[in-house]
């Protein structure tokens, strides 16, 4: 869908209040900047929405803008999944005031894959508010959250027997995912014709592995069909 605007999200409310899943894949949004909604106009919207009392899950390809998402954020009192690609404009301060009218009491699952701005302190809010939270991803993306303050919120969750799959197993597997091509990679160099060893040339020495300066679309196909050249990855 296109264009889509405060307006659009209250029509689809109000038309089809019993949805339980929405999905807005890749949708683009106008929200006007020069002649933007009062917050009186704003109010009158939200109180027009209607609860959406079978919403199971919200689930947003790319980006939506963060006042619309709350729209339906607000009236979903039963939502289980949250899923989100991108929400920049997200905070901590945001999530409380969610929170105020909507309790979240079903909430199990939050992912947000790129965010500037969440921290860690919305994963305990919604550990201590919603009783049914138990899975959150994405960290290892948030902007806001050094990479020590995950690993030390993994080795917590584990050493206190918390029940929040926090992302770690698939972080790990990912690890070793990365490993093995590295390991595959290395592999294939001792068999790289000459030419392609030259092009590569002191940047690579047998033995010491990969190093973050080499060309890793030589790498990636190291053995191209005849006419084809080597593709960048």
């Amino acid at each position: 869908m296109e264009e889509l605007t405060t307006h659009s999200i209250l029509h689809l409310a109000t038309s089809c209040p019993r949805l339980a899943d929405i999905k807005l894949e890749n949708c683009s949004f106008v929200v006007d900047t020069v002649n933007p909604l009062t917050e009186e106009q704003l109010e009158v919207i939200n109180g027009s929405v209607p609860l959406l009392l079978d919403l199971q899950a919200l689930r947003i390809v790319n980006k939506m803008p963060l006042e619309m998402m709350l729209m339906v954020l607000r009236k979903a009192l039963n939502i289980v999944t949250i899923d989100m690609d991108s929400m920049e404009t997200l905070t901590d301060s945001t999530v409380l005031q969610l929170l105020q009218v909507n309790r979240l009491g079903r909430l199990q699952t939050l992912s947000v894959m790129a965010t500037k701005s969440l921290t860690l302190q919305t994963v305990h809010t919604l550990m201590d508010c919603c009783p049914d939270f138990c899975r959150v991803r994405g960290l290892e993306n948030w902007q806001a959250v050094p990479w020590q303050e995950v690993v030390d919120l993994w080795n917590y969750l584990r050493v206190s027997n918390i029940d929040l799959d926090a992302g770690e197993m698939e972080w790990q597997k990912e690890q070793e995912k990365d490993r093995e091509r590295q390991e595959a990679a290395m592999k294939k160099m001792k068999d790289l014709p000459k030419d392609v060893k030259s092009k590569l040339g002191a940047r690579f020495q047998e033995g010491q592995g990969l190093r973050e300066d080499m060309d890793r679309h030589l790498l990636a196909n190291p053995f191209p069909e005849e006419g084809e050249g080597h593709r960048p990855v």
